[in-house]
């Protein structure tokens, strides 16, 4: 596991995003987990518009 140092929760949450959508598109059948809560808002923003994008 690598460890990743973002310098703000904007940009932690974009880089979360697009590791998640490379591992999606690498393996459609990916299975997830995701936490509730305020914390990963962003993140579930970025994923939305990637959703949007195309990415399905």
């Amino acid at each position: 596991m690598d460890i990743i140092l973002c310098p703000n929760a904007e940009e932690a949450s974009l880089r979360a995003a697009a590791l998640i959508t490379n591992a999606v598109r690498a393996r459609p059948a990916t299975v997830l987990g995701l936490a509730t809560g305020s914390t990963p808002l962003r993140l579930y923003q970025a994923l939305i518009q990637a959703c949007r994008d195309g990415l399905d």
